[in-house]
């Protein structure tokens, strides 16, 4: 199986280019939705941070309190650290099952979106890195859109993060997403064409 990394900063635009992807028919898996679900149900991650974070991180009936944990996580560097060493082995669990999974299906290529490639080392576990880059500008203004959040919010999360510039450094392949969805469509259509993939 050949294995594609999709990164890239809050905002970037990498579940874009995922999306985009997968409409043209690749096998593409999205890790951080894994993770989401993997702490809204696994027992042993919610057991983990239960223990971590305080009870109050769920309520009553086990749902998960999202605003409560990001208001106990994101504030501390050293807490984002802890929640990441809870939830990220269990993503790579799912993703290799997952990869398992479309390898018996006849798959041989699959891009595989995640925030985090770089900052845990993923990265080397694929056979090539893109990184979807755009301004912070142009990122905080995409995040508020979409989530409400205010800048100082989004720059608090963003510094948790690799800086973009590090991303895109350490990346085999760079989309620059600072202008139109027309224009990404067609940095996705130039890397599968160079790539002999389409």
């Amino acid at each position: 199986m050949y294995k594609i990394g999709l990164t890239g900063s809050m905002g970037s635009g990498k579940s874009t280019v995922r999306e985009i992807l997968a409409q043209k028919g690749f096998a593409t898996i999205d890790a951080d939705s894994l993770a989401k679900e993997i702490i809204k149900i696994d027992p042993q991650t919610i057991e983990k941070i239960r223990a971590e974070f305080g009870p109050d991180v769920y309520d009553n009936h086990g749902e998960l309190m999202p605003t409560i944990l990001a208001e106990k996580a994101f504030g501390d560097i050293a807490k984002v650290n802890k929640l990441n060493e809870i939830v990220h082995p269990r993503v790579f669990e799912k993703v290799d099952e997952q990869i398992a999974v479309l390898q018996k299906d006849g798959e041989t290529l699959a891009f595989i979106e995640a925030a985090l490639f770089f900052e845990t080392g993923w990265d080397k576990q694929m056979d090539l890195m893109i990184t979807v880059s755009a301004p912070q500008i142009v990122r905080i203004k995409r995040i508020q859109k979409r989530s409400g959040l205010q800048e100082e919010q989004i720059k608090a999360r963003l510094l948790h993060q690799l800086p973009d510039s590090e991303k895109v450094e350490r990346a085999d392949i760079v989309f620059l997403n600072d202008s139109s969805l027309d224009h990404l469509h067609d940095l996705v259509e130039t890397f599968l064409s160079e790539h002999e993939l389409i």
